[in-house]
């Protein structure tokens, strides 16, 4: 993956290590009923965006299920940060959803879905003063230096400077199934402590954006 940001995966690989699928005795208590396999993905996405404790759903593959129902709204995965649970042997699958930025609304999550997508995300993000900027992107090119470049751009534009910006971190972001990736941008004002709707009520750990 070519970025600086020291992307931490949880997707089904790593996911074997410390919340893995054991197919047998239930470790997840979850009352909601099984859902079938064609509704699996809108459950899951619903389920994520109630930040519900877990699940139950019938599937062949519950990692594959899962992407499904994140790929409807990749928004979601600035939410999801894995599961733990079973799949039972008649293809039932009980889940206990991990999560992360919780503080956060899912309306306040930017979208990227191409490299050009970028440039008008940060800009519009700065020129609302905007100290947490959440972004998850469908494709890789979401990372340092394409970050550095947008806010560069910024600056070369003048805009940097009338939103009143001093500095700008990039959080340690997460990324899955090779499909997505988030980041988490802290933006600093003068004059201010506080700019528009954050990304998250709590500021991540963030390393210093390069200049």
């Amino acid at each position: 993956m070519p970025s600086t940001i020291p992307f931490a995966r949880i997707g089904a690989k790593t996911l074997i290590a410390f919340a893995g699928i054991a197919l047998s005795a239930t470790l997840c208590a979850c009352s909601t009923p099984s859902v079938s396999k064609e509704n699996a993905p809108q459950a899951i996405a619903a389920s994520l965006a109630r930040f519900d404790e877990g699940l139950s759903f019938a599937t062949d593959d519950a990692d594959e299920t899962i992407k499904a129902a994140l790929e409807s709204d990749p928004r979601l995965f600035y939410f999801y940060n894995g599961y733990n649970g079973t799949l039972s042997q008649d293809g039932t699958a009980q889940v206990k959803w991990e999560y992360k930025n919780k503080g956060a609304a899912i309306g306040d999550v930017a979208l990227m879905s191409a490299a050009e997508d970028l440039d008008p995300i940060i800009a519009e993000a700065v020129a609302a003063r905007k100290i947490s900027i959440g972004i998850v992107s469908t494709t890789p090119e979401l990372n340092r230096e394409s970050i550095d470049a947008a806010f560069g751009k910024i600056k070369e534009s003048g805009a940097w400077e009338v939103a009143g910006g001093k500095t700008y971190a990039i959080s340690r972001g997460t990324s899955d199934y090779s499909a997505f990736y988030e980041v988490t941008i802290s933006v600093e004002y003068t004059g201010s402590d506080s700019g528009g709707a954050p990304a998250g009520s709590a500021q991540p750990s963030a390393q210093p954006a390069e200049k």
